[in-house]
């Protein structure tokens, strides 16, 4: 199965990202991305013996409840040929749980890769209409709103036609 280890947002905070990302309906060539989070480590296909082991991992991993926000708009790998867009998440707290899942995992063959965190709104398969993307970036004003993050979740993506699925495997509260 395809897995992930990603933290969820609070409703405010989804339905935030949800205005933000209505500024981009209707531009041909984006796929909205649907089911916010962000995503900490791409795990990509496990079997069930390597799920086991993940899941153990991961319930292993000490780390405190951090405060984060909202950031300004980005985009994969730039603005001017853009392949992702999506929004920043600030706070130390996400580096630091980032480092502790990749060494939760390390021992288990996943390797360690570069960390940017932030939620997908779009993802762009062709730009058909500059002048009309440029026109709905420019509307996008993202509020810098505060939220907690008290928890993190392995979830598996099923791929669909309309986007992929998510749903959670197992739930991990932060503590020390």
């Amino acid at each position: 199965m395809r897995c992930f280890v990603a933290v969820d947002f609070p409703k405010e905070i989804i339905e935030e990202i949800a205005n933000v990302q209505a500024n981009l309906s209707g531009i041909p060539g984006l796929s909205l991305a649907r089911g916010f989070h962000l995503t900490l480590k791409f795990l990509g296909e496990i079997d069930e013996k390597q799920l086991e082991r993940v899941r153990a991992a991961l319930a292993g991993i000490r780390a405190a409840p951090f405060e984060a926000s909202l950031s300004g708009l980005g985009f994969f790998p730039n603005r001017k040929k853009p392949r992702v867009i999506w929004v920043g998440a600030e706070s130390e707290g996400f580096y630091s749980m980032n480092s502790a899942v990749e060494s939760a995992l390390a021992g288990l063959g996943f390797k360690r890769e570069k960390f940017s965190p932030h939620i997908t709104l779009a993802r762009v398969k062709y730009i058909r209409d500059r002048a009309a993307l440029d026109s709905a970036l420019s509307k996008i004003c993202i509020k810098k709103m505060r939220f907690s993050v008290s928890s993190f979740s392995l979830k598996k993506s099923v791929l669909a036609p309309n986007g992929p699925i998510y749903s959670d495997i197992a739930a991990f509260q932060l503590n020390l």
